[in-house]
């Protein structure tokens, strides 16, 4: 003899094991999503420290200075920080990715740009030159048969 209810106990039993596996599919996706936001934020802070380095590059490339400097940008911060070590001009790009006051990512970049001034030698002086008489080469032409030069009218 079946006793009632059997069926309804059955099938909650079901659904409460379907919600389970539901419920742990969801915090797998959200944690996996919050995973990609991660690196994501950390990608872009790394590229922002890149962006400030190719900058600095330039600066110098150019032949400019090159003084601290900050960029906003989308979603972000660029500072460019030079520093002059015993070893020569170092430059530092710290990348950060914000949410409104909230700091998501942070990177920092460096690159030694070498010695900040070199000393060049000074070139060796040039050789003055000892004035010396012109050779003589034979007798100079007489005015009969010298070429005339002409002489332009005023």
């Amino acid at each position: 003899m079946r006793r009632r209810g059997f069926a309804l106990v059955a099938v909650m039993a079901v659904l409460a094991f379907l919600l389970l596996v539901l419920a742990l599919l969801a915090k797998i996706l959200v944690d996996d999503l919050a995973e990609t936001r991660r690196r994501g934020n950390a990608a872009y802070a790394r590229e922002l420290s890149r962006s400030g380095l190719a900058y600095a590059r330039a600066s110098i490339a150019r032949g400019g200075g090159l003084a601290p400097e900050t960029f906003d940008v989308a979603g972000g911060r660029i500072e460019v920080r030079p520093e002059v070590t015993g070893s020569g001009l170092r430059v530092v790009a710290v990348g950060t990715v914000r949410s409104g006051e909230a700091l998501l990512a942070r990177h920092a970049s460096a690159f030694d740009a070498g010695p900040a001034m070199r000393s060049v030698d000074e070139p060796p002086p040039a050789p003055v030159p000892v004035p010396t008489e012109p050779p003589i080469v034979g007798e100079p032409p007489a005015p009969e048969t010298a070429t005339p030069v002409p002489v332009p009218e005023r």
